[in-house]
């Protein structure tokens, strides 16, 4: 499979991997390559057949790393929880680890993340009806572990408090940089599968004059198609989604930073008010003291 236009993969399969769905994080400290797969990355106006190609492709890509087969293996990171709960896609998910583990020459190592609501009242809908939270969450876990069988060798971290999930995923040798807005890194996930994207565009290409050719040829085939209103509300659609999703990461960010300066300016003010006090007992003792001189 190549992204040259002319494969298997459609614009819309490539629109997957550019909005996230899977991603490549940068490699960990020691070099181990890190895979990203996140529902809430996924496109409205893409298809289950889409994600499929998309992971497909991308797990043959990955395949290609040395590490892919050794004992220790790829990083594969799975959001499975997060706080604006999503059904999973039992079909993907089963696809997924059938192509990892038995069709292609790839060893997982996996990070199964964990991000609690804050709240866990309340109920949810669900394909089976309207169902509490904590049962929705329970058979998403349930369902997923048994994608792995009976012999699951894993990680699962739980965001028990804040930034947990983040100390787990340093500790196995991500750096801060290279860890998902989402969980409390840096990594702006799509600006980079966008730019992961490009590289394999380039590569299946054969070369930056080769793509430049391509786009030329699909700036003519695209001409005859200006005019067609679908044609342009589908592309806006998409532009507006990853934009959203963009800035919504953007905002995020700004907001940990913002949380970050807060606990700094807390931990200040109480220091402060803790010298305060001191100087206060200090005062009087040494108007005790002078009280005593003058008697």
């Amino acid at each position: 499979m190549k992204l040259d236009g002319k494969g298997a993969m459609d614009e819309d399969d490539i629109l997957v991997l550019q909005a996230g769905y899977p991603a490549q994080l940068p490699s960990t400290k020691c070099g181990r390559a890190v895979a990203l797969f996140d529902r809430s990355k996924y496109l409205s106006s893409t298809t289950r057949t889409n994600r499929l190609k998309a992971v497909f492709y991308f797990s043959t890509k990955f395949s290609d790393y040395k590490e892919a087969q050794s004992d220790k293996g790829i990083i594969f990171l799975n959001f499975l929880i997060q706080p604006r709960l999503q059904e999973t896609d039992a079909i993907l998910t089963e696809k997924t680890f059938y192509w990892n583990t038995h069709t292609l020459p790839v060893r997982l190592d996996p990070f199964i993340l964990i991000m609690l609501p804050k709240t866990m009242r309340g109920f949810i809908q669900s394909p089976q009806g309207l169902v509490t939270k904590q049962s929705f969450v329970a058979d998403i876990i349930s369902s997923y572990m048994s994608s792995f069988g009976s012999n699951f060798r894993g990680n699962i971290c739980y965001e028990t408090n804040e930034g947990d999930i983040l100390k787990s995923l340093m500790k196995a040798g991500l750096t801060q940089e290279g860890i998902p807005t989402s969980a409390g890194g840096g990594w702006m996930v799509e600006e980079g599968s966008r730019k992961w994207v490009h590289d394999k565009v380039v590569q299946d290409c054969g070369g930056e004059a080769q793509l430049e050719e391509l786009r030329k040829e699909e700036q003519r085939n695209a001409a005859a198609l200006e005019n067609s209103d679908e044609v342009r509300l589908k592309r806006r659609r998409t532009v507006n989604a990853i934009h959203s999703r963009k800035k919504r990461e953007r905002r995020r960010k700004e907001l940990d930073l913002l949380k970050m300066e807060c606990g700094q300016l807390k931990e200040t003010n109480a220091a402060l008010k803790a010298d305060h006090v001191k100087l206060e007992t200090l005062l009087r003792k040494a108007h005790r003291l002078i009280g005593k001189t003058s008697g």
